[in-house]
């Protein structure tokens, strides 16, 4: 079974596993882990394109030109599109006549972006609706995100997560990851993570310094750990691992990879209800989800710091997250149906 993969791509120039390893590039690094943990599955072969521009004319036909070529080359059995928009819309001009199509919708490829122009979002959700059109299979993180689907596509759609590396929060000690991370924290604060890496004002940290301010005058030891700047993906990892609670206080998300990484770090959640969150989340006992009220929410912390780590936040991750998983879910369930009907078809 042969995969050929199309992925927005930010950095030109760079190497992909530079860029996996070194730069937060959310979009291409989410598509990494899938594509890596499929690589382990016995009878796949994939290729990576990487679609280095989405608003340049002249450097999407040469794209396409390259892409054609490598797909006549491959003679792939599946074309997948991680991310709709114009990504998902150059796949779609890809797989003409060279192979069925697999879209995979994260948030704001179907979503209204509230920091795009009204142009860039008719761009992104009109790309979409075509390509969700002539895809075999469109993917969604969610059901709310399915929700945004045309209703006659909706039924035919899957629904299920990003995954994540398990591996990478087993056997954490917070003495060490913070000793990693180079902080002397009081063994008795509870740390709360806010991740702040981008665009802040959507992330809300304004939010964050009032909770932490409100959680303090309760009387609780608070050390707030906020991931800003160039943090890597590693970084990242072990500061989630060191968390006592995760805090998300967002305007919007697509499908934050914290909320998910916190869980299997068994952290405590507290989030503003945005993206698939509440989906993420489902049963998990240490985690309040609601609109955004200081109060209310500085009350949670106060009941949350009393509650240590028990292991069930990180029981549910594995069950749902795991990346393993995951990608024997897109080979049985997706890649694996649509190649046997190719295969069908040519007989």
């Amino acid at each position: 079974m042969r995969i050929l993969h199309i992925v927005p791509y930010n950095e030109p120039g760079l190497s992909i596993e530079t860029v996996k390893t070194f730069i937060p590039n959310p979009a291409f690094n989410f598509a990494l882990r899938v594509i890596d943990a499929i690589e382990t599955i016995d009878g796949v072969e994939q290729e990576i394109f990487p679609l280095e521009s989405r608003t340049n004319l002249i450097a999407l036909w040469h794209s396409l030109r390259d892409a054609r070529k490598l797909a006549r080359q491959m003679k792939p059995d599946v074309i997948h599109a991680h991310f709709g928009s114009v990504n998902g819309f150059f796949a779609m001009a890809v797989a003409a006549f060279n192979a069925p199509l697999v879209v995979s919708y994260k948030g704001s490829d179907l979503n209204h972006d509230p920091d795009s122009s009204w142009l860039r979002n008719a761009v992104q959700k009109g790309s979409s609706w075509v390509t969700s059109h002539f895809a075999a299979v469109n993917q969604c993180i969610s059901t709310g995100l399915r929700a945004r689907l045309p209703r006659y596509l909706r039924k035919h759609a899957v629904v299920f997560p990003d995954g994540i590396d398990t591996a990478a929060f087993e056997g954490a000690s917070r003495e060490k990851d913070l000793a990693l991370l180079g902080l002397s924290v009081d063994p008795d604060a509870t740390i709360l993570l806010f991740n702040g890496r981008r665009d802040q004002i959507n992330k809300r940290r304004d939010r964050f310094d009032q909770l932490v301010d409100a959680a303090r005058a309760k009387g609780v030891s608070i050390y707030p750990l906020v991931m800003e700047g160039q943090f890597t993906s590693n970084q990242a990892q072990i500061a989630i691992r060191a968390a006592d609670i995760v805090v998300l206080l967002s305007n919007y998300e697509g499908s934050p990879t914290v909320i998910r990484e916190g869980m299997m770090a068994d952290c405590a959640i507290v989030s503003t209800s945005v993206g698939d969150v509440v989906d993420t989340a489902k049963d998990a006992p240490r985690s309040f989800i609601g609109d955004f009220d200081v109060q209310r929410f500085s009350d949670v912390i106060v009941e949350l710091s009393t509650r240590p780590k028990d292991g069930s936040h990180m029981r549910l991750a594995r069950q749902r997250f795991d990346m393993r998983t995951i990608a024997l879910k897109w080979v049985r369930e997706v890649y694996g149906p649509i190649s046997a009907k190719k295969i069908s078809k040519q007989k």
